[in-house]
């Protein structure tokens, strides 16, 4: 649903209705994981999903077009994929999961980084830094 304000973007746009609807068919799903996470969650992991919780609404706000003042796209989804780190940071370290990180979120930035190049790149030469 926010694939056409993100030019960098390779998501396939979805219709507005159907995503519309399909984020209708998951609230009852995130209802269902939040009373989880909050039954059998640590402090620390709960905190940490709160986060991740927020920064995901910031974005659905922004899908839906209610978000006032429309905040930078890159921004909410770079707190949507450190908050995600954070969580998983949590509740690996709350189940005593060993095997070092699996943060995704500078990975991610760097790939938006290197298609932004590659972009650029892919301009030809005599319209780059025109303005």
């Amino acid at each position: 649903m926010t694939a056409d304000r993100r030019p960098e973007s390779h998501s396939h746009p979805i219709d507005r209705e159907a995503g519309l609807a399909k984020l209708a068919e998951t609230d009852a799903r995130r209802t269902i994981a939040w009373e989880n996470m909050l039954l059998l969650g640590d402090e620390a992991t709960v905190a940490a999903a709160r986060v991740w919780r927020d920064a995901v609404w910031q974005l659905e706000r922004l899908a839906r077009g209610i978000a006032d003042p429309a905040p930078d796209m890159a921004a909410v989804l770079s707190g949507v994929n450190e908050a995600r780190d954070g969580f998983y940071r949590a509740a690996r370290r709350s189940l005593a999961v060993r095997g070092g990180s699996v943060a995704q979120s500078a990975l991610l930035e760097q790939a938006l980084l290197d298609r932004a190049a590659t972009a650029r790149e892919a301009v030809p030469q005599p319209y780059r830094n025109r303005r």
